[in-house]
Formats: structure tokens, C-alpha cells, sequence
């Protein structure tokens, strides 16, 4: 495909076919800080798992997997470790990850795996509403990543699921998820297994530059 700066590169990762699990958070205004159950109930959906963000809130909150410590409704969230929790109490087994560079988080990705990395939204966005001092208080859905034509290094860049925004495949370049999210802490909810629709696909490793993909696809 041709990213956004006129480069023809390598999509590892369904983006068409998992930007349609996006959801916005909002279900409740009193709790801002939804994004961690969103992104949850995507991961879910891609397992054929179906819940509402309603539920998931109900759950983390009657189980102190919700961070309460801040009475503010904006800075109410959800730790990645509590996070994988939630998962696992769904159905769907998941570990925190420490990602220290792009190659491990797209690593996670190119394998096929549901992956919620979390993110600091102002550097993500450039939303001076989010924290300004480079810590992760934001949690999105990693569907996708981009490498040059021939398949190899270096990581060009990441397809997301924005449930802050509710955007569905946005692109992400290397540089912006780098102090997003590796340089705030490189956290990742990974799940154990392979999202059911990369089972099916005879070699995980085929792709091309022409718009083929291939899998290999926080607080708040």
C-alpha cells in the first residue's frame, strides 16, 4: 500500500478487516476514562467474544480493576496488568509485555496476536488535554504495521483502533509511536493466542506492496 507520505510499502496485519471492531468510548460521561474496556471489547469481538462497554465497566469496577485514586472522571483508568485481567476473565488469555522498541511491538502484531498498547495521548494525538509529562494514560488496539517493500526492517509505521476517538485503522508513523508509547514505558496487553481469523491463513507470511496483507498480523 502507499502511506500517507507516498511510500510504497508492506502491510503485515488485516487492517481492512479489523478497523471494524473500532468503538468510541462514552458509554457513561462520568467515567472518561473508558478506553482500556473499549479496547478490551474489541480484542473480545475479534474473538468472536461479544460485550458491552457497559458490562466490562460494571466488572472492573465491582473487582477494583478500575483506578479510582483520582476522583477525576478523566483521569479514572485502567492499569495494563488489569487490563490483561479482564481478558482473561472473558475468555481470552493475555500478558503485559514490555516492548522496548517498534521491532517487539510489531513482532507481537506480524504473529498474529490481539495487541492493546498504551500510549500517551497528547504525544499521539497532539492533544494538549492528556498529560504533558509523558506517561501512558491512553490505551489503543494495534492492527496493523508497515515495513518497506520487501518485508524487511526497518518498521515504518502502525495501524491503530482509537477508541478515544473512534477512528478505525488510523496510521501511526514510527516516530510518533516511539514517544507514544516506547518512551512511555513501552507497555502492551498481548493475548496468548492467534485472533481466530489469521488461523485460517495458509502462509502468515505472504504479502505484497500492493494492498495484500499478511498477519503478522495503560492506563486509560
Amino acid at each position: 500500500m502507499t502511506l500517507p507520505d507516498g511510500r510504497k510499502s508492506l502491510v503485515s496485519g488485516d487492517v481492512e478487516g479489523l478497523r471494524i471492531f473500532i468503538r468510541q468510548q462514552g458509554y457513561d460521561p462520568n467515567f472518561g476514562g473508558t478506553c482500556s474496556h473499549v479496547a478490551c471489547q474489541s480484542i473480545l469481538n475479534q474473538f468472536g467474544i461479544q460485550k458491552s462497554e457497559e458490562g466490562l465497566l460494571q466488572y472492573a469496577i465491582k473487582n477494583a480493576l478500575f483506578d479510582w485514586t483520582s476522583g477525576k472522571p478523566d483521569q479514572l483508568g485502567m492499569y495494563p496488568k488489569h487490563i490483561a485481567e479482564l481478558l482473561v476473565h472473558f475468555g481470552v488469555s493475555a500478558q503485559v509485555q514490555h516492548c522496548r522498541s517498534h521491532t517487539d511491538l510489531a513482532g507481537y502484531v506480524e504473529s498474529g496476536h490481539g495487541v492493546i498498547a498504551a500510549v500517551n495521548a497528547r504525544v499521539l494525538r497532539n492533544d494538549p488535554m492528556y498529560l504533558g509529562d509523558g506517561r501512558a494514560d491512553h490505551a489503543v488496539v494495534v492492527i496493523g504495521v508497515t515495513r518497506p517493500g520487501g518485508g524487511g526492517p526497518p518498521v515504518r509505521g502502525f495501524f491503530i483502533n482509537d477508541p478515544g476517538t473512534g477512528t478505525g485503522g488510523g496510521f501511526v508513523t514510527r516516530k510518533t509511536m516511539r514517544e507514544a508509547c516506547i518512551n512511555a514505558g513501552g507497555l502492551a496487553v498481548v493475548t496468548e493466542e492467534i485472533i481466530p481469523r489469521y488461523r485460517k491463513t495458509a502462509d502468515p507470511h505472504q504479502g505484497s506492496t500492493d494492498g495484500d496483507s499478511h498477519p503478522g498480523g495503560g492506563r486509560r
